[in-house]
């Protein structure tokens, strides 16, 4: 016999179990643009040119090509990076050439090459996106656990 309270019910743990998927999918999404998404979020927030100079351009074994490049800070310490350039940037870098690097001030350790930093934002949109979509997700799946909590506790007077 078909019931509309079990209907309810039936459809209540459907949303919820809809609500936990897209929840993961927002979280992958957001996961994978941490890195580059956090970094482009810091740097446009406060960040400071140092000089570079292009220390190493090793070719790889098939289209990319990798370069490794160091600069100063401001209290003397060197600090190298690394930079894997893609077969789709048209960027090319010669050992010992100049170039410009932005770092955060209060963490030393994020920085990067100024010429990539455009092409980070699209990784900031996503991880922006992602958190949203997370903090709406888990909002309706809260929602929805209290009102199957408040349906189980109402089928109690039936």
């Amino acid at each position: 016999m078909h019931s509309p309270r079990e209907a309810l019910k039936d459809h209540l743990y459907h949303l919820r179990s809809v609500c936990v998927v897209f929840l993961l999918i927002a979280t992958g999404v957001a996961a994978w643009s941490f890195r580059e998404g956090s970094k482009f979020g810091l740097l446009s927030v406060y960040a400071e040119p140092a000089a570079g100079t292009v220390v190493n351009v090793e070719k790889g074994q098939y289209t990319d090509t990798r370069v490794s490049y160091e600069f100063a800070l401001p209290d003397d310490t060197a600090v190298t990076g690394r930079y894997l350039i893609e077969p789709s940037e048209n960027v090319a870098y010669f050992v010992d050439e100049v170039v410009t690097v932005l770092y955060f001030p209060p963490y030393p350790q994020v920085f990067e090459l100024s010429d990539r930093l455009p092409r980070m934002a699209i990784s900031f949109k996503l991880l922006a996106g992602g958190t949203v979509a997370m903090a709406i997700f888990f909002a309706c799946f809260v929602w929805l656990a209290v009102r199957v909590i408040r349906h189980q506790e109402e089928s109690r007077y039936y």
